[in-house]
């Protein structure tokens, strides 16, 4: 009795020493997942850039770094950076992750923002006058770098603000002078003003004479041997 009792012990001993050795192969560690793929650059501004990467098996966490910096953890596959400088390359790289540890890094990927100008414009050059009448001129000026507009002041007071490099001021007064400035403005500031462009308008007697009506014909005859015109 006691000889069957021991050898079921031994037989279910047996028994769990295999299904031990069976789990032993066939259970697998978790591994650490293999490295993404370079990450891509999409919507690139002079502040700001978004990096999209293909997503890996078994992984559960991405991290981004900008120059072997952190600056994105979490499950999404894309982050998108702002805050940074105008006109400047930055590379970057991400892994994966999982509760077995981190791949290698990605290949890297260089991305350089766009050249935004973010300073107020240069001081324009002095205005140019033309057509000066006795109640009217013209103004013109030099376009200025990264200037989105300007500004045309007479005596102190603006006349004009738009985009167009030329004014021309009317109801000014016969024989009189006045003084034209210019200044540029874009998004960021506005400069100051050009130097002085002193403009004297014409008494009413040194207005160019208006132009001639075209011409006109009377007592026209038949006679083609008669060269002279009546």
């Amino acid at each position: 009795m006691k000889k069957n009792k021991l050898s079921k012990r031994i037989v279910s001993l047996l028994i769990v020493a295999s299904l031990l050795i069976v789990a032993s192969f066939t259970y697998a560690a978790p591994m650490p997942p293999i490295a993404p793929g370079a990450p891509t650059a999409f919507n690139i501004t002079g502040s700001s850039v978004t990096l999209l990467w293909n997503t890996v098996a078994n992984a559960t966490e991405y991290e981004l770094y900008r120059d072997g910096i952190l600056v994105y953890t979490g499950v999404s596959p894309g982050f998108t950076e702002t805050g940074l400088a105008a006109n400047t390359t930055y590379s970057y790289a991400v892994r994966a992750s999982n509760q077995a540890g981190s791949s290698p890094r990605s290949p890297a990927t260089s991305v350089t923002t766009l050249n935004i100008i973010q300073t107020a414009p240069s001081t324009p050059a002095a205005p140019l006058s033309s057509n000066i009448t006795s109640n009217s001129a013209t103004l013109t000026w030099a376009a200025v770098a990264g200037a989105t507009g300007y500004e045309l002041f007479r005596n102190g007071t603006v006349v004009y603000s738009g985009p167009n490099l030329s004014f021309t001021a009317l109801n000014l007064i016969e024989n009189n002078t006045y003084n034209f400035t210019v200044r540029a403005f874009n998004l960021f500031g506005v400069s100051p003003h050009s130097p002085i462009c002193f403009v004297t308008t014409l008494s009413g007697a040194q207005n160019p004479p208006p132009t001639p009506g075209a011409p006109t014909f009377a007592n026209v005859t038949n006679n083609s041997n008669n060269n002279n015109f009546f």
